[in-house]
C-alpha cells in the first residue's frame, strides 16, 4: 500500500478546534487560520534542534491550552521560558508550585525525604513498601554503578545511606529528617563514645532485622581502610546536598508537600532549571520520578486507577534530566490509563538510546501517538523520520517509480516553525505551526513577580553526638502499625553523661599519646596506654547497674559468607582447633558463654570486625 500526506478533512476529523469556550486541551498539531489540537490520551513526542519551534510552537502553547481547560501540568523548564510565559495566565482555581533551581534563594521548599517519611510514618505496609522504593531511587542517583570502577563501592555507599535515612526515621524528630541530617550522621557518627562510637550505639539499639541495622552493619564490620573508601564515596555523592547553604536551606524544608496533593484541584508545577549547569538536572530528575510515584499511586488507591483531573508531564530537554527518571519505560506504559498524558522533547531520537539503551527507548517510542518533528540536524533521526512516512509512487507515463514520502534531506531543510506531523501512524502531513502569542491573546500579558518563600535559616539536623549525650534514644519512634507488635526489645539506658566524662579524659589521654609519640618517653607513653585500658574498663562496668549474670552469652546470628577468617577469630577466642571452629560455624546461629562482659564485648567485636553478624544477650 502506497502512502500519502492526509488531506484537511482527516486532519481536522483527528484533532479539535482549540478556542476559549471548548474544554479541548493538548498539543497545537494543525494551523488553519484556527489552532487545532490533539486532545486524546496518547502520549506526545517533539524533537528538533535549537530554535525551530519545539517551545515556542510546542510546549508553551501546549501549557497555555492545558491552563484554558482546568487541566493539570508539571512542566521541567530549562532558563524558565515556559513559566515566564505562562504563569500570569494561572488562575485562581489552580495550586501552584514553583521549584526554581535557578534561584534557590527565592525558590518554594522541597525535602526530598519528606514523602517518603510520610508514607512510612503511616504504618501500612504497602506504603512503607513505596517509601523504600522512593529511598532506593534516590540512593541508586546518588551512587550509580561506574563502567571503570568496582561496583562493590557504589554498592556499599548505597546501603550506607538507606541505613542513616532509616536510622533518621527510627530516631530523629520530623523536621531533622533531610538531606543535611543523612550528611552529618555519616561525619559525626564515627566519633569515639567509649569503646564504641556512636553510629554502632544507635544501630545496637535496634533489632537486627530492621532496614537499617541489616543496611548498616556491613559497613560497620568493614576494616577501617575499607570503611573510610566506602564513606568517600558517600560524601563524593552527597556533595550536591552541601554545595552551598542556599541549596541547603531549600532541601531542608518542604514547602511542596506532595504527600497532601488530592487530586481534587488542578495543580501547576514548575520545575525551573539554570540551562548554563546541569548540576541540578539530577535533582530535577528525582522531584519529577517522586511526583509521578505519587500521582499513580493516588490513581489506584483513591480514585479506582484514573485520576479526576488529567495531568499532563511536558519534560523540556529530556536528555538533561531523563537519566535520573529511571522509571520512564514503565511510567510511558501505565500512566496513560491513569489519565497522566507525557510529553517528551528531544533534539534527536539518539537521545533515548544514550539515556535508556536501545530496548528500553523502543519501549519508549511504542507508547508515543503523536510525533511532531521540526528539523534535526541528526541524520540517523531524519531517516527513521522518513521510513515511517512510508512510501510514494509517482507515475511518468511510461513507468512508475517508488519514493519516499518525504526524503530526509527534505526534513533538514524544514524551515523554523515547519513541522511534520504524525497522529496515531494513520495521520501525517507537513505543517506550519504558529508561535504561542500568535495563538493566545498576550495583551495583558505579565512578567512574573519575584517569588518570595520564608525559609528556615540555619535548619535544624540530627546531631547524634547530642541526641546520645542527652539520652534522646530511650525514644525510639516505630511505624504505627508495628507499635503494638513485640518486634522492639526494651533497653536499659546507659549512664551517658558519667560515660561521657570517661569518653573526655580518655580523649585527652590520646592527645597526651599523639604528643609523646616519637619522642624516648616510652615509659610513661605505655603508662597513659594502660590508664586509657582502665578507664575504658570502667566505662563498660558503668553500661549495667544489676546483678551479675552466671555468664555473658553473645549469638554469632550470621556469618555473612566470611566463615574462614570468623573460624579463626572463633578457634582464638575459644583456644580450640581451627578445625573445630570451622564445624562449629556449620550451624548458625551459635551461642558463645564468657564469664566477663569485658570478655564477650571484646569477641563480639573481633567477630563483627571479620563480618559476622554477632549481638550481646545479655543487658
Amino acid at each position: 500500500m502506497m502512502n500519502r500526506y492526509s488531506n484537511e478533512y482527516e486532519i481536522e476529523r483527528s484533532t479539535s478546534r482549540l478556542d476559549k469556550e471548548s474544554s479541548t486541551c493538548g498539543p497545537v498539531v494543525y494551523y488553519n487560520g484556527k489552532p487545532y489540537v490533539y486532545d486524546g490520551e496518547s502520549h506526545v513526542l517533539y524533537i528538533g534542534k535549537s530554535g525551530k519551534g519545539k517551545s515556542r510552537c510546542g510546549t508553551i502553547s501546549t501549557v497555555l491550552s492545558v491552563q484554558q481547560a482546568g487541566e493539570s501540568y508539571i512542566v521541567s523548564d530549562p532558563k524558565g521560558e515556559i513559566y515566564n510565559a505562562t504563569y500570569c495566565f494561572l488562575k485562581d482555581k489552580y495550586i501552584v508550585h514553583v521549584i526554581d533551581f535557578r534561584n534557590i534563594l527565592e525558590s518554594e521548599t522541597w525535602n526530598p525525604l519528606e514523602l517518603a517519611y510520610k508514607l512510612y510514618s503511616t504504618g501500612d505496609k504497602h506504603k512503607m513498601e513505596i517509601a523504600y522504593e522512593l529511598i532506593v531511587e534516590l540512593a541508586f542517583l546518588l551512587f550509580a554503578d561506574s563502567v571503570v570502577a568496582d561496583p562493590f563501592w557504589a554498592q556499599s555507599a548505597r546501603s550506607l545511606f538507606i541505613g542513616i535515612v532509616y536510622l533518621l526515621f527510627s530516631f530523629a524528630p520530623a523536621d531533622q529528617i533531610n538531606m543535611k541530617s543523612v550528611y552529618m550522621l555519616a561525619v559525626l557518627g564515627e566519633q569515639r563514645l567509649g569503646s564504641t562510637n556512636y553510629l554502632r550505639h544507635l544501630i545496637d539499639l535496634l533489632p537486627k532485622d530492621t532496614t537499617a541495622s541489616m543496611n548498616l552493619n556491613s559497613y560497620m564490620a568493614a576494616p577501617n581502610e575499607t570503611r573510610g573508601s566506602i564513606k568517600c564515596v558517600f560524601l563524593d555523592g552527597m556533595a550536591i546536598f552541601a554545595r552551598s547553604e542556599g541549596l541547603i536551606e531549600m532541601l531542608s524544608s518542604d514547602g511542596l508537600n506532595i504527600a497532601e496533593m488530592n487530586g481534587e484541584k488542578p495543580v501547576a508545577i514548575y520545575i525551573i532549571l539554570p540551562d548554563e549547569s546541569i548540576i541540578y538536572d539530577r535533582l530535577c530528575g528525582v522531584l519529577i520520578s517522586q511526583l509521578m510515584k505519587h500521582y499513580m499511586r493516588l490513581a489506584q488507591d483513591e480514585y479506582k486507577g484514573r485520576l479526576p483531573i488529567r495531568m499532563h508531564l511536558i519534560l523540556e530537554e529530556l536528555a538533561s534530566v531523563g537519566s535520573s527518571i529511571s522509571g520512564l519505560p514503565d511510567l510511558m506504559a501505565t500512566s496513560r490509563s491513569r489519565n497522566i498524558k507525557i510529553y517528551i522533547v528531544l533534539q534527536s531520537l539518539s537521545q533515548l538510546d544514550d539515556l535508556y539503551g536501545k530496548s528500553n527507548a523502543s519501549t519508549i517510542l511504542a507508547n508515543i501517538g503523536i510525533i511532531i518533528a521540526f528539523s534535526t540536524n541528526d541524520w540517523k533521526t531524519l531517516e527513521e523520520l522518513s521510513q515511517k512516512c512510508g512510501d510514494k509512487e509517482i507515475d511518468f507515463g511510461t513507468r512508475i517509480v517508488t519514493t519516499s514520502l518525504i526524503k530526509p534531506e527534505q526534513l533538514a531543510g524544514m524551515d523554523v516553525k515547519q513541522a511534520l506531523v504524525m497522529i496515531d501512524g494513520s495521520v501525517k502531513y507537513i505543517t506550519k505551526l504558529p508561535f504561542y502569542d500568535e495563538i493566545f491573546d498576550f495583551s495583558e500579558w505579565k512578567e512574573p513577580a519575584q517569588l518570595k518563600h520564608k525559609k528556615e535559616n540555619n535548619p535544624k539536623y540530627f546531631d547524634i553526638t547530642k541526641y546520645v549525650q542527652e539520652g534522646g534514644e530511650t525514644d525510639l519512634r516505630v511505624p504505627m502499625m508495628l507499635q503494638n507488635e513485640d518486634i522492639f526489645r526494651t533497653f536499659n539506658k546507659p549512664k551517658i553523661n558519667e560515660e561521657i566524662k570517661l569518653q573526655e579524659l580518655i580523649t585527652k589521654i590520646d592527645k597526651a599519646i599523639e604528643r609523646l609519640e616519637g619522642t624516648e618517653e616510652i615509659e610513661e607513653i605505655e603508662e597513659l596506654k594502660e590508664i586509657e585500658k582502665l578507664m575504658e574498663l570502667d566505662m563498660q562496668e558503668m553500661i549495667d547497674e544489676e546483678d551479675i549474670p552466671d555468664s555473658y552469652d553473645i549469638i554469632l546470628y550470621r556469618c555473612n559468607s566470611c566463615e574462614n577468617v570468623i573460624a579463626l577469630v572463633v578457634a582464638k577466642i575459644l583456644d580450640v582447633s581451627y578445625n573445630e571452629a570451622v564445624n562449629k560455624l556449620k550451624e548458625e546461629p551459635q551461642i558463645f558463654k564468657f564469664e566477663t562482659r569485658i570478655e564477650a564485648e571484646r569477641a563480639k567485636a573481633d567477630i563483627r570486625n571479620v563480618g559476622g553478624d554477632v549481638y550481646n544477650l545479655f543487658d
